[in-house]
């Protein structure tokens, strides 16, 4: 759905796997699908649905992966689409040893656009109303969904498998064999 709604602002949208991702929060459970059938995931999307194309990426921070598709592809312009949780992440300075260098080299490449994931609407308008984040704000829009998809997670869809409770609402026809069953 991310992708699709990206995808009414650009020509091309790439499904990036990043092979170093920052690290999930004390509590969260591992991933749904290990690397390679992650990365078999996004390529069947990409095979299967028109204007999408899948990439990996070695860097676990989004800014190098903007500069890395800005050098791959160049002129282009590159609309980050994320979740509104990754948003956060984003504006977040534990991440960055530089946080206001670090977001000026993302946003001299590239504008975000995030969809709402659960019930962070108010934690995103409360960062971009925030004064340290004010030089960004006007790069960031908000993606609606179709679908009504916002509380989809790969935890949901954790759960719902291990209860042996139907998915396919839930995940791209695309990615439904790759799924662990029980």
């Amino acid at each position: 759905a991310l992708a699709e709604a990206a995808a009414r602002e650009v020509d091309l949208v790439l499904l990036v796997y990043a092979t170093a991702p920052l690290p999930k929060p004390p509590g969260v459970s591992s991933a749904l699908l290990d690397e390679p059938s992650r990365i078999e995931a996004l390529s069947r999307l990409a095979r299967a649905r028109p204007g999408l194309g899948a990439a990996v990426a070695s860097h676990g921070l989004l800014v190098e992966q903007v500069e890395a598709v800005g050098d791959a592809l160049p002129g282009s312009r590159i609309v980050l689409a994320v979740g509104s949780d990754k948003l956060l992440q984003v504006l977040d300075p534990v991440w960055y040893d530089d946080r206001d260098t670090d977001l000026r080299r993302l946003f001299d490449r590239a504008v975000v656009r995030y969809a709402v994931r659960g019930r962070d609407e108010g934690l995103v308008l409360g960062a971009l109303a925030d004064p340290a984040n004010a030089s960004w704000a006007g790069s960031i829009r908000r993606l609606d969904l179709a679908g009504g998809v916002e509380e989809v997670s790969s935890s949901m869809v954790r759960e719902r498998l291990r209860r042996g409770d139907p998915v396919d609402r839930l995940v791209p026809p695309e990615v439904l064999p790759l799924l662990p069953r029980g």
